[in-house]
């Protein structure tokens, strides 16, 4: 099945499936300029592709959703119904997803291990890093940079005590020693990822053939 087609039968909203369409071409275009340990690309995409799966359940479709008129009734009774089966949080509603549609435990794992800053299950630490570091240069509206992505951070959870302070300086601090050592190995420069460069592995990317049970 193409991503895309599962996308239309799990009605996830087009703004989400854009995102997790450039967060997988941002993970391929680093998988695919690699220099050093060998990576698992078919897992780093189809996990890059649907790690916001869930995030259905905390869209409020009465609110700038005037774009997307289109079966909007309809997908709010599919959240209604995601809700009652699997609970308000989009994280738990993707891991409960990913286990009714794969045979692929390891999505699960790599979505568990992505924001964890020591090496535990270190097999998968490495690829959870590149998940997490595309995911971090998508902003809502295109990829850009890892300092312009902070920036939008700090100032969207402005209300949260750990976009400021030494919270946050740990954060930014943490995201850039990232970056370093993903391009350490890599041929690419970071500034050669942007919106623009991508645009051809996105086109491929919405007929990526996804396995499932």
């Amino acid at each position: 099945m193409h991503i895309q087609d599962l996308y239309k039968q799990l009605q996830v909203p087009f703004p989400i499936q854009e995102h997790m369409i450039d967060v997988a071409s941002v993970t391929a275009m680093i998988c695919d300029h690699r220099q050093g340990e060998e990576l698992d690309k078919e897992l780093l995409l189809t996990t890059a592709l649907v790690h916001d799966l869930g995030n259905l359940v905390k869209v409020d479709f009465s609110f700038g959703w005037e774009r997307y008129q289109q079966n909007l009734e309809y997908r709010q009774q599919v959240k209604t119904s995601l809700i009652e089966k699997y609970w308000t949080d989009c994280d738990t509603v993707t891991v409960w997803l990913l286990r009714t549609l794969w045979q692929f435990p390891q999505i699960e794992w790599l979505l568990a291990c992505m924001g964890v800053e020591n090496n535990v299950w270190v097999d998968l630490w490495v690829h959870a890093r590149i998940i997490d570091y595309a995911d971090t240069r998508v902003s809502i509206v295109w990829i850009c940079s890892l300092d312009e992505r902070l920036y939008d951070l700090q100032r969207r959870y402005a209300h949260k005590p750990r976009a400021h302070g030494t919270q946050w300086d740990a954060l930014r601090n943490d995201a850039h020693h990232v970056e370093s050592y993903i391009f350490a190995q890599s041929s690419l420069k970071p500034s050669t990822i942007t919106h623009a460069s991508t645009r051809t592995y996105a086109e491929q990317l919405w007929n990526y053939d996804v396995v499932l049970r």
